[in-house]
């Protein structure tokens, strides 16, 4: 979850300096996508490691050992 949380600060400071001001991650992984900085396929795979970060760090109760296992 380390790379979602350094990929929103070095995204959000890209965002910043052209002009957008974005909130939460899967947002945030985004806009490298709209930016141009990653292609479409690595913004998919981006998207889906924020969204798992999100389910982790928010809804960790109803992890299951499966899920995170086909994520990862």
């Amino acid at each position: 979850m380390e790379i979602v949380e350094s990929l929103a600060i070095i995204s959000s400071k890209l965002a910043e300096v052209h002009g957008a001001v974005i909130e939460g991650y899967v947002e945030v992984t985004k806009s490298l996508s709209r930016l141009s900085i990653v292609n479409s396929e690595t913004d998919e795979m981006l998207v889906r490691l924020a969204r798992l970060r999100n389910l982790l760090i928010h809804r960790y109760w109803v992890i299951d050992d499966g899920r995170i296992i086909e994520e990862a």
